[in-house]
C-alpha cells in the first residue's frame, strides 16, 4: 500500500502538464494510489497521465476538489475516487480499468457526497477472467443533490467467462439525482444501463443500448433513446 503521490497541505493545484505518474510495474496485485489527499479541502488535479494503479486519483473527505482534463489509463480497481461536497470531475479519460487481484468490483469512477461528473470519457472497464466480478462505468453514492450529464460509457466487460454484471452508470442513494445527456453503450446485451436504486433519481436526453435492461429503477422524465442491440 501506499502513494506515488500525497498530497499534505490545503488548497493545492497539481498540474502535470501531461507528464506521466507510472506505477504499472507493480502490476494486478498493486494496492499503490497514484494520487492521494485525505481531509485537505480545494485539491485540484488536472493534465495528469496516471496509470497502473490501484486507484488512479483518490479524494477523501472534506470539500471543493476538481479533477479535470487528466487521461487515466490500466489502473487495477478505479481510475478515480473522490468523495467529497462540492467537487467536480469533468473532461477526464479513464481508460482500460481493471485486472486487480484484491477488490470485488472495479469501476472506472467512484463518487459520493455530491460530486458533479460532467464530460468524461469511460473506455473500457474489465474484470479477471473467471473471477465472477461486476463491474462499473460510473458508481454514484450517498449524494443528496448530484448532475451526471454529457458522459460517454463504454466497453464495459465482467469476467472472460460473462458471469459477472454490468452497470453503465449506477445511482445509489442519491436523492435528486439528475442523468442527462449521457452516452451509455454495450455490446454484448448483458447488464444495466443506467441503474437508480433511489426514488429521486431523474434520467433525460440520454442514449442507452446494448444492455439486458437500458433503464432500471430510474424516473423516466422523457427524450432517452433507448435501443436493444
Amino acid at each position: 500500500m501506499g502513494n506515488a503521490i500525497t498530497i499534505a497541505n490545503n488548497n493545492v493545484t497539481i498540474d502535470c502538464n501531461d507528464f506521466k505518474v507510472g506505477g504499472l510495474q507493480a502490476g494486478a496485485g498493486t494496492q499503490t494510489n497514484g494520487i492521494y489527499a485525505m481531509n485537505r479541502p480545494n485539491i485540484t488535479v488536472r493534465n495528469c497521465n496516471v496509470r497502473g494503479f490501484y486507484r488512479g486519483i483518490n479524494l477523501e473527505g472534506s470539500s471543493g476538489h476538481v479533477v479535470e482534463d487528466n487521461r487515466l489509463e490500466g489502473n487495477t480497481f478505479l481510475g478515480a475516487s473522490v468523495r467529497a461536497y462540492g467537487s467536480v470531475v469533468r473532461r477526464n479519460q479513464m481508460l482500460n480499468t481493471g485486472g486487480t487481484t484484491n477488490n470485488p468490483a472495479e469501476r472506472a469512477l467512484s463518487t459520493r457526497y455530491g460530486v458533479d461528473v460532467l464530460d468524461n470519457l469511460i473506455d473500457g472497464v474489465f474484470s479477471r477472467v473467471g473471477s465472477n466480478k461486476p463491474v462499473y462505468g460510473i458508481e454514484i453514492g450517498s449524494s443528496p443533490s448530484v448532475t451526471v450529464a454529457g458522459n460517454r460509457v463504454r466497453n464495459l466487460k465482467p469476467d472472460g467467462t460473462g458471469t459477472g454484471s454490468v452497470n453503465g452508470i449506477f445511482i445509489n442513494s442519491s436523492l435528486r439525482a439528475a442523468i442527462i445527456d449521457n452516452h451509455v453503450t454495450h455490446t454484448e446485451t448483458k447488464g444495466i444501463g443506467i441503474k437508480c436504486i433511489s426514488s429521486g433519481a431523474r434520467v433525460k436526453d440520454n442514449v442507452v443500448g446494448g444492455f439486458e435492461s437500458q433503464l432500471a429503477g430510474c424516473n423516466d422524465s422523457g427524450g432517452n433513446d433507448l435501443f436493444p442491440y
